[in-house]
């Protein structure tokens, strides 16, 4: 029994190592599922999260975004419940055993103008009620305090500003992911300044050209109900614009589209976000990519190649979204993970 049992830890042994060699280091993925909208929102579930992390971790991938929501997880004094500290600290434990890099990421669509000042003290309070409860194991967490926050340019700068002094005077070496508003634009965060404070890696969103990856999104509104749009440009595959989509922005994109739909335009797009992070010396990383699941394969395919030689390009992490759902990377067609490079799936 010994000896099976030496054997056993010695093969899980070699599958960490093969992990370790084969990982592809700029690129992260987002395991969903966690972070929707108030009516759908699930708990966290860690069996099912771990078994994801073990999945992709095999495959080379030591980079996880776990999206989630503070709100879903409260007591009647708005406070972060026992038992979902208790699960995060489940997986920060997990991921820190494998030396994976998990990146904690509330989303919380309620924290808006009209919210913020009744719901910020909170917030605080939870995200160092959380620290508290993990510090001792989160060698490899990083926290990004909110998702694409609802907030005016000035007003989240200036709350942001006050969220990281409040954490780091309590852990001041604890690294913390800040983006901008308009959906975690690069174009508002390279009109600030960063923020006064060593530990903050910027962060931005990169969903462009959104004519592109969001075709037929039923939550956008009509201006993206052309579906068969094709990657990179081609006069000869490019459909008609939809009716539904005239009079709307939908119009501008797709008569801009051959100068949008290009590597060249998504290299100088990123370059703006990459050379304000020179300019003032801090890192920077992209916590998500993607493209819908209504795209033409190919196209997603030629797309993910394209975005992912421009990050490595400008050496930026990026964290495609999302493992499975209607962006996903695995479909029933196609693994979109060899796009990227992870030969091993």
């Amino acid at each position: 029994m010994k000896s099976i049992f030496f054997f056993i830890m010695l093969f899980v042994q070699c599958l960490d190592v093969y992990a370790q060699n084969n990982r592809t280091t700029l690129i992260g993925v987002n395991i969903t599922d966690y972070q929707k909208g108030t009516r759908n929102l699930k708990k966290i579930n860690t069996y099912k999260i771990k078994k994801k992390i073990k999945e992709l971790y095999k495959k080379g991938i030591v980079d996880i975004r776990l999206p989630f929501s503070f709100y879903k997880n409260l007591d009647s004094k708005h406070r972060i419940s026992k038992s979902f500290k208790k699960k995060i600290k489940s997986l920060v434990k997990y991921t820190e055993n494998k030396k994976i890099n998990l990146i904690l990421c509330n989303f919380d669509e309620k924290f808006t103008m009209s919210t913020y000042k009744s719901k910020e003290k909170d917030l605080i309070v939870n995200w160092i009620d959380l620290i508290d409860y993990i510090f001792k194991y989160d060698t490899y967490t990083q926290y990004e305090l909110l998702n694409e926050p609802k907030l005016y340019p000035n007003e989240w700068w200036e709350f942001a500003s006050y969220m990281v002094s409040e954490i780091n005077t309590r852990y001041p070496d604890k690294k913390i992911i800040i983006g901008a508003t308009n959906y975690n634009s690069i174009y508002e965060l390279s009109r600030l300044k960063p923020l006064p404070f060593r530990n903050i890696v910027y962060s931005f969103h990169f969903y462009e050209p959104f004519i592109f990856t969001h075709q037929g999104a039923s939550w956008i509104n009509s201006q993206n109900a052309t579906i068969g749009i094709p990657y990179p440009y081609s006069t000869n595959t490019m459909p008609l614009l939809h009716t539904d989509a005239y009079g709307t922005d939908g119009v501008v994109n797709y008569k801009d589209y051959d100068l949008t739909g290009n590597k060249k335009a998504l290299l100088q797009k990123i370059g703006i976000i990459y050379y304000w992070s020179k300019q003032y010396n801090v890192p920077l990383l992209c916590s998500e990519f993607g493209v819908i699941e209504k795209a033409n394969n190919l196209d997603k395919c030629n797309y993910l190649i394209d975005l992912k030689d421009v990050l490595e390009t400008y050496n930026i992490k990026g964290y495609v979204w999302e493992h499975e759902g209607n962006f996903g990377m695995m479909t029933k067609e196609y693994n979109f993970y060899k796009c990227l490079g992870f030969t091993n799936f």
